[in-house]
């Protein structure tokens, strides 16, 4: 059975299967995506005509923090559109292109679309019955009622928010109200409960004059979230944040800083990819991402096929 079982997903090789000119178009679009991602750039609110090559906000750090300190309505709805403008339009033909070139790849496959290719790893065949169910179980006894209630609050700091809608996204000191930590200190119950924030003290410590470099501030960060897994009883990751990995967005070059984990593969190379700033939320980012390559580091002797998640929502559940 186990043999079985890695054969199955050895056999299902995704793009692999497209033919050579459909796959070298594939991996440019891709690139192409990525870069339009990564290098799009947006003028100040207060500065609408700038010259975006010298005075151009980036996603990392810039419009993050922008967008993380809450300012006022107009001016994040700015830069929700105005990044948009940058990045999504660029992309969008593109993305028409990777949803087709992505289903013939399925269709060789054996399956009927990307979306069911994607369901392989999660050797379920009632996965969506049971997500739809879990989602009805969240939304009903937790979601809706926490979201009205941040809603109500939010209100109060946002006049312009209807109280019978869905919020807009630009309202929730992120880019993609993936996250709402921005917004605790205007919605928690009791403001005078206590909470942490960790920013301000990392500050201080990045403040010593003994550092090195930037690197080596970033590097702080690492050593704390590597001590966390240590202090477990689980493997030393200083590797993963090595001389060979990112963690500080460098000088001069256009990067994607979403934070992510890599397993290169050889039981012994793992990396961090990562513009890491001296922030609460990006002490948590450590963690995470120093969490894959926890996995990776004890997947490593493994057959290739296992060296990853039990699914692909392992990981992040964790």
């Amino acid at each position: 059975e186990d043999l079985k079982r890695q054969l199955s997903f050895m056999n299902a090789i995704g793009t692999s299967k497209l033919p050579p000119e459909d796959l070298l178009r594939y991996n440019k679009v891709l690139s192409d995506m990525s870069k339009a991602y990564g290098t799009a750039k947006v003028c100040p609110y207060n500065k609408q005509n700038c010259d975006k090559t010298t005075e151009g906000l980036a996603l990392d750090p810039d419009l993050t923090e922008i967008m993380s300190k809450m300012g006022s309505y107009n001016e994040m709805a700015y830069y929700w559109q105005a990044w948009r403008e940058e990045s999504g339009k660029k992309i969008r033909s593109l993305y028409t292109e990777y949803v087709s070139l992505s289903n013939k790849a399925a269709v060789l496959n054996d399956y009927a679309n990307m979306g069911d290719f994607w369901l392989l790893r999660y050797e379920s065949d009632t996965f969506r019955e049971d997500m739809e169910n879990v989602w009805k179980e969240v939304r009903d006894e937790l979601y809706l009622p926490l979201y009205n209630y941040v809603r109500y609050k939010l209100s109060k700091r946002y006049p312009q928010i209807n109280p019978t809608e869905a919020m807009p996204a630009h309202i929730f000191g992120n880019m993609w109200a993936q996250t709402w930590t921005n917004i605790l200190p205007y919605v928690l119950p009791y403001p005078n409960a206590s909470s942490f924030d960790v920013t301000e003290q990392l500050k201080r410590m990045g403040d010593d004059p003994s550092w090195v470099d930037e690197r080596a501030k970033r590097k702080m960060i690492f050593d704390f979230a590597n001590s966390f897994f240590k202090k477990l009883g689980l493997a030393d990751m200083q590797v993963a944040y090595g001389e060979k990995a990112m963690i500080l967005k460098p000088d001069g070059k256009e990067v994607i800083c979403h934070a992510s984990a890599w397993d290169m593969c050889d039981k012994n190379d793992f990396r961090i990819k990562m513009c890491t700033e001296l922030t609460h939320e990006d002490f948590i980012t450590a963690h995470h991402e120093l969490g894959h390559i926890q996995y990776y580091m004890q997947y490593k002797e493994l057959p290739i096929t296992y060296r990853s998640g039990a699914n692909p929502g392992f990981h992040e559940a964790i």
